[in-house]
């Protein structure tokens, strides 16, 4: 369905699981997906089975919700961002509300 064609349509992805969220490569994947869904303007993405606090991907999930420890978060207005080779470096770029 066209979200163009029916306006207000939400657009999620369920039980997700990229694997590995106990080691760094695991935890690479999850951050780069986490941009992609940003970039894209996903409406909801729920992650089958969360990473234990201590895995390498729950890092990923604080660098957007929480990377200060102190509720610092990722802006929630995505913004152009690019480099001249995604496959060897990704740019996710975003402002927050005033």
């Amino acid at each position: 369905m066209d979200r163009a064609v029916q306006p207000g349509t939400k657009t999620a992805i369920t039980e997700y699981d990229w694997g590995a969220l106990d080691d760094i490569d695991g935890a690479l994947a999850e951050a780069d997906v986490l941009g992609i869904f940003g970039r894209e303007g996903l409406d909801l993405a729920t992650i089958w089975g969360e990473p234990k606090p201590t895995d390498p991907a729950a890092y990923a999930f604080r660098m957007y919700r929480d990377y200060d420890g102190a509720g610092g978060k990722f802006g929630d207005i995505s913004v152009s961002a690019a480099g001249t080779d995604q496959g060897q470096l990704a740019i996710y770029g975003a402002a927050t509300a005033p």
